[in-house]
């Protein structure tokens, strides 16, 4: 994984920066990323929740992964890319800790929790938050060669955009992203089975124009 905001930390083959190590800073920083909300989520709920009346949960960027091919490598390489992506954040604080496919794959470089920790992470979130932007095959990794550079590959998974030279869905104007409807409802869904009927929403979804929008496109003028 690379850096690209201050302290900008990376390691080959991900960037060429003056310090860092993409195999294990980033899970350092999403595991305090994760103890911040769990402490956050744990004031909250003994000291306001019950005067207020409110609710508090999570939101969380995730894409859509389906298997490049039907072979057997593939759906379980968009399975891992699932899990290095979602359940990554969401399996700590819904079942106490992260899922095993990263577990196994990580090793040392993934943080354990201690007991404090996962005595604050028994304190679910009320609701999860979905972001979703795009679709995207998962191309196994471990059987067949990759460009290994972006953070899906540390899961050995290749996102790729096309099929056969038959794109996901229709390329919008940011690299990468693709039109896919029925990646919102698989996405929706796999959260809510995954993680016992939390209730879902969808927080953020649209797609970028790459061009400004001139008011006339939005506002009708007074004749």
């Amino acid at each position: 994984m690379l850096g690209h905001y201050p302290p900008k930390h990376c390691s080959r083959p991900f960037g060429n920066c003056n310090s860092g190590n993409s195999h294990r800073e980033p899970y350092v920083a999403a595991h305090n990323m994760i103890m911040s909300h769990a402490a956050a989520v744990d004031n909250y709920k003994r000291n306001y929740q019950a005067t207020q009346g409110g609710s508090i949960g999570i939101v969380i960027a995730m894409k859509w992964y389906e298997p490049l091919t039907n072979s057997t490598e593939d759906i379980l390489a968009a399975r891992q890319a699932l899990s290095f992506e979602v359940d990554w954040f969401l399996d700590p604080l819904f079942f106490g800790d992260y899922p095993r496919e990263m577990r196994e794959m990580l090793s040392s470089n993934l943080p354990k929790f201690t007991s404090e920790e996962k005595r604050l992470l028994q304190n679910k979130a009320d609701f999860i938050g979905v972001n979703h932007y795009t679709a995207i095959y998962a191309k196994d990794c471990v059987s067949s060669p990759c460009d290994l550079k972006s953070y899906e590959g540390n899961a050995l998974v290749q996102a790729v955009g096309e099929r056969d030279g038959v794109a996901i869905g229709r390329p919008t104007a940011f690299h990468g992203y693709y039109d896919v409807p029925e990646g919102m409802e698989l996405i929706v869904k796999y959260v809510s089975q995954r993680y016992e009927n939390t209730p879902v929403y969808v927080t953020e979804n649209g797609e970028w124009q790459g061009r400004a929008i001139r008011n006339s496109q939005c506002v009708q003028k007074n004749a």
